[in-house]
Order: C-alpha cells, then sequence, then structure tokens
C-alpha cells in the first residue's frame, strides 16, 4: 500500500538524479502519489466489501445485483 508513497522518499533523497520525470517535481510527486494510494486503497476496500461506492454516480444502484447467488 506504501509503494506509491516511496517515489514522494526518492524525490527528495536523490535530487541530483534527474531520471525521467526531471529535476524538481516534487508537488506532482505528492499528487501522484496521494491519487494512487487512494486509488489502491478503494480498490482494497471494494475487495473486502463487494459492492462498496456502487451507488456514488447512480442513483438506486443495487450492490447486490453483482453478487452470485
Amino acid at each position: 500500500m506504501f509503494i506509491f508513497s516511496a517515489f514522494v522518499r526518492l524525490r527528495y533523497k536523490c535530487q541530483t538524479w534527474c531520471g525521467p520525470t526531471g529535476a524538481g517535481w516534487h508537488g506532482s510527486a505528492w499528487i501522484l502519489s496521494a491519487l494512487t494510494t487512494l486509488w489502491a486503497l478503494l480498490a482494497t476496500v471494494a475487495l473486502i466489501w463487494p459492492g462498496f461506492g456502487v451507488d456514488w454516480f447512480v442513483l438506486h444502484a443495487n450492490p447486490n445485483a453483482a453478487l452470485t447467488a
């Protein structure tokens, strides 16, 4: 889960190495790390609780419709 936050740590630890993202880029590293960590957290929660988030965008959605009998 915390592999995405390692990107931020690497950007601060190895500041002299430009790499594929170039020198600097610390603000974007924080945004990318936060988005990917939240996406992985959402996927983990959806695996534990099937039907989580089904009715976020569609009103009157049935979370149990995707489950097998």
